[in-house]
């Protein structure tokens, strides 16, 4: 199997819509003719949105509380 199948095969196993995008992000970037230094998709663009919107409206966190939580996400993998 080569590099390419190996590849396509792993990304078919994944089910993280997270991960998912971030793949994405990742292959647009370094396919891109473009000069802009990231190209993001409308969904993207739109969680942006959102968390411009909750930082507006107060809706944030502290670093540390979220680092525990990214902690605990990391250990359910």
């Amino acid at each position: 199997m080569e590099v390419k199948e190996r590849i396509v095969s792993q990304i078919n196993q994944i089910d993280d819509e997270a991960l998912l995008s971030e793949l994405e992000l990742i292959l647009v970037n370094l396919v891109s003719d473009s000069q802009v230094p990231y190209r993001l998709t409308d969904q993207m663009k739109a969680s942006i949105d959102l968390g411009e919107a909750d930082f507006r409206e107060g809706r944030t966190a502290e670093h540390n509380h979220l680092m525990n939580e990214m902690k605990e996400w990391l250990k359910e993998r």
